[in-house]
């Protein structure tokens, strides 16, 4: 058993509009069941990115659902793929589970979540996956960069 005390960010909507709400919780859970272990994501989508954590077992329309509310499309509206191993692009089935789709807790972890990519429905296909990189920061001037240390004077 494993005590965890964390901060929950959760988001509902009210009128219309999408409320942030944090709330400390202090639980137990057993951590020892097999195939119970968390995920952590790092979902993007052009400038957007949504940070999530999930289990192995959770479902791809599970996690939509969770996402519905944040990007205000139905799941039906939204694609989700690999963004570490898929080159073709192609939509994590709805009825897989994280697990299955090769979300492990070992390759996802808090400190390191495992980057997915977001589309929504465009018409009758899934636009065009577009993820816009981060910035980097500009180069040091030339007064910054560390200098050799001088020489020191011989006798």
């Amino acid at each position: 058993w494993q005590v965890r005390i964390t901060c929950l960010l959760y988001f509902r909507v009210k009128e219309g509009r999408v409320k942030k709400y944090c709330r400390a919780l202090v639980g137990s859970r057993n951590t020892s069941k097999a195939g119970n272990m968390d995920v952590f994501l790092m979902i993007r989508r052009e400038k957007l990115t949504i940070f999530l954590d999930a289990t192995e077992e959770t479902t791809v329309l599970q996690l939509k659902r969770k996402l519905e509310p944040i990007v205000k499309q139905s799941p039906e509206h939204i694609g989700l793929y690999n963004l570490r191993t898929d080159t073709t692009k192609d939509n994590l089935p709805d009825q897989k589970t994280l697990g299955d789709c090769g979300y492990k807790s070992g390759n996802s972890k808090a400190q390191d979540p495992a980057p997915m990519g977001m589309v929504f429905l465009a018409g009758d296909k899934f636009e065009d996956p577009i993820v816009t990189p981060y910035s980097s920061p500009p180069e040091l001037p030339d007064v910054m960069k560390p200098q050799d240390a001088p020489a020191p004077l011989q006798e």
